[in-house]
């Protein structure tokens, strides 16, 4: 696991992440299946019906949970696709099979069509590139490495990215997330793709493990919102039944249709979180600098929170940051060097 944070602002985006690579994997604890699906003689427990009570995988599979296994440190998660004036950053798996991110990085700007000479339209006219276009080629890109370094679904790893970055006819910046993972409902591995931060919008965005980021910047994470929507479904059915037992005394004995709990208008929090505030404001005024110190101190409180937590660290050593403009090549804020007997060696020039 990691933290991503990208932050559009009018005249700049900074985007940062921790250096910490996590490994992951969905683990059962054997106790816990010999408690809920066998006896004591070691043989599978039936239900009322004198059916075995446990029928299909998927009852394994939701018994797993994901837990850290090996941390990786110093990982690069940032990378640049200069002359295009994008960036990404990487969450979730730390390689394809035998792929890098580093080489699916290089191989998707090596197929990129060359700066001048880009984007053909129907009448063969050169166009402008757009974010969507380059969205569009990494997922394309990243697919066929999936399909090559993987036979069966199930086994590709999970992959998260947020692409930053301006379209080439526009002034404003764009936000664009992909996601690869597996779902095992419907059996099949698939990617979204979604414009999170559409131009003229301006916010930050979080990717990989992001819920203390979330609490500080919006008052609340989506797990605690969810697990809050589920307990406010909960009373709504209580007083349902409630209200129907007393129908039932009446001599009319009138029957209730029962609503659609998951409905919009039965969610406290549907109408713009009903009034939990964090701490931004007005992110599209920010200067470059007030961008910079707070995606810094957004990936800290990030890293921070993992001292006191209960299990192995998902985030945490060095700091990257880069800043991007309109007109500007990317260019690193943090600084990227390898050391060599104490002393720093540069790792890039400034974009490279």
């Amino acid at each position: 696991m990691t933290t991503l944070i990208s932050l559009a602002a009018r005249d700049f985006i900074v985007v940062g992440c921790d250096s910490l690579a996590t490994r992951t994997a969905d683990l059962v604890y054997p106790g816990q299946l010999a408690h809920d699906f066998f006896d004591d003689a070691g043989l599978l427990k039936l239900d009322g019906d004198g059916k075995p009570l446990l029928k299909s995988t998927s009852q394994l599979w939701e018994k797993a949970e994901n837990i850290p296994t090996d941390n990786l440190p110093s990982v690069t998660k940032l990378f640049h696709l200069e002359p295009y004036r994008a960036c990404l950053l990487f969450a979730g798996a730390t390689r394809i099979g035998e792929t890098t991110i580093f080489n699916i990085v290089e191989t998707f700007k090596l197929g990129l069509p060359k700066f001048g000479a880009r984007l053909r339209g129907h009448r063969g006219k050169e166009e402008p590139y757009t974010m969507e276009f380059l969205a569009e080629k990494l997922k394309e890109h990243i697919l066929t490495i999936y399909s090559h370094e993987f036979e069966h679904d199930y086994l590709k790893p999970s992959m998260e990215i947020i692409l930053s970055g301006y379209s080439e006819a526009f002034r404003e910046p764009e936000l664009w997330r992909l996601q690869f993972s597996y779902n095992r409902n419907d059996d099949k591995f698939s990617p979204v793709v979604g414009n999170t931060i559409p131009r003229k919008s301006y916010n930050v965005i979080f990717g990989g493990q992001s819920d203390v980021v979330q609490r500080v910047v919006n008052g609340i994470d989506q797990k605690s919102l969810f697990n809050i929507r589920l307990a406010c479904i909960k009373k709504l059915r209580d007083l349902f039944t409630e209200m129907q037992e007393q129908l039932n005394i009446a001599p009319s004995g009138m029957k209730l249709t029962e609503p659609n709990y998951w409905d919009d208008k039965y969610n406290l929090f549907a109408d713009d979180n009903a009034g939990v505030s964090g701490i931004l404001n007005d992110v599209g005024s920010l200067s470059e600098q007030a961008g910079i110190d707070l995606v810094h101190f957004l990936v800290s409180v990030m890293i921070q929170a993992q001292t006191f937590a209960s299990s192995i660290a998902t985030v945490g050593g060095k700091i990257h940051i880069a800043i991007l403009t309109k007109d500007a090549p990317f260019r690193w804020i943090s600084e990227e060097a390898y050391t060599f007997e104490g002393k720093p060696i540069p790792k890039f020039h400034n974009h490279a």
